[in-house]
């Protein structure tokens, strides 16, 4: 059987894969050939992941960025459960920009980036962060059922974030700002089920606005649901008149807390990205309150609301 010619692999320090053994005391076969070419490939594989892992050294003058990038997806995502409480946990992921989300709201989540001297980074928001990173270190409390999505984005994917090398320093930070209603004034009336009660939040620094959180208190527990207004004629038969830009629902009912069992209940939903704009160019938020429970919600005193709304302009 004729020798079968395969390429030679040169890795800089290293001898060149795939070269025959010198001197061959016999003609080689073509089994034989193919044993070589199996053994050499799976070598290369195995110095390429550790390169890659960073668990050996790369030979000189070798990008180990350019590496990744040329081995890897533009982009990965990690889920990880928070069933169990984790301090420190190591998780390896590269990229140069870092965003999380969970099934349901963020809380008591920290991560150290690509060292454990790092400083702990509170996650409060969906918002991503551009920063090379190649590998993380999550704490978090014990979250029955909820998983941790990590996305790592690369290369060309993030283009509209901006270069490949930006850094933390040269990521625009959002300036966020809240609005709150008045219990003695807003939203004071009794409202049916299915029925809302449409209010004016203000003064919002600016007509075009993201909403991304909303925190609420009622004396009641039940079922509501805000929805937000482009307009102050609010919802219309005609639909090219309706104003409607969003919702979110908060039932109190089934998620609500109180403190030590008593007084007013609580709750808030976070991770929104609802772009509102008044129509009219007002410093306004248009925003109704909807009950979605059989029971009705109290006028006066004993059927107080508050709304918070936390958002960030935008143009």
């Amino acid at each position: 059987m004729p020798e079968l010619e395969h390429p030679i692999f040169e890795i800089p320090g290293r001898p060149q894969y795939g070269a025959p053994p010198t001197p061959a005391p016999s003609p080689r076969t073509g089994a034989n050939e193919l044993m070589i070419i199996h053994n050499d490939l799976a070598s290369i594989k195995s110095d390429l992941d550790a390169w890659i892992a960073g668990s050996k050294p790369l030979p000189e003058n070798w990008d180990r960025e350019a590496l990744v990038s040329g081995t890897k997806k533009d982009y990965e995502v990690k889920t990880i459960a928070l069933d169990a409480a984790n301090t420190d946990l190591p998780i390896f992921i590269q990229g140069n920009v870092l965003a999380v989300w969970t099934d349901g709201a963020i809380s008591d989540l920290s991560l150290r980036v690509n060292h454990l001297s790092a400083s702990a980074l509170p996650l409060r928001a969906f918002v991503p962060l551009a920063i090379k990173f190649y590998q993380l270190f999550l704490s978090n409390s014990a979250q029955t059922g909820k998983t941790l999505y990590l996305f790592a984005g690369r290369g060309a994917n993030v283009a509209a974030l901006g270069s490949g090398s930006v850094g933390p320093s040269e990521v625009p930070i959002p300036h966020f700002f809240t609005t709150r209603s008045d219990k003695d004034t807003e939203f004071t009336g009794a409202i049916a089920q299915y029925a809302m009660e449409l209010e004016a939040l203000g003064w919002i620094t600016s007509p075009k606005i993201r909403i991304v959180k909303v925190a609420m208190e009622a004396d009641q527990a039940l079922d509501w649901r805000l929805i937000f207004w482009s307009k102050s004629t609010a919802d219309d038969t005609d639909l090219d008149v309706d104003s409607f830009e969003g919702d979110v629902e908060l039932d109190m009912a089934s998620f609500g807390f109180q403190i030590a069992g008593a007084g007013q209940y609580y709750m808030e939903v976070d991770g929104l990205d609802i772009y509102y704009a008044n129509e009219n160019g007002s410093k306004v938020c248009q925003v109704a309150l909807q009950n979605l429970s059989a029971t009705a919600k109290n006028a006066g005193a004993t059927g107080e609301v508050t709304v918070k709304l936390t958002y960030e302009e935008y143009t």
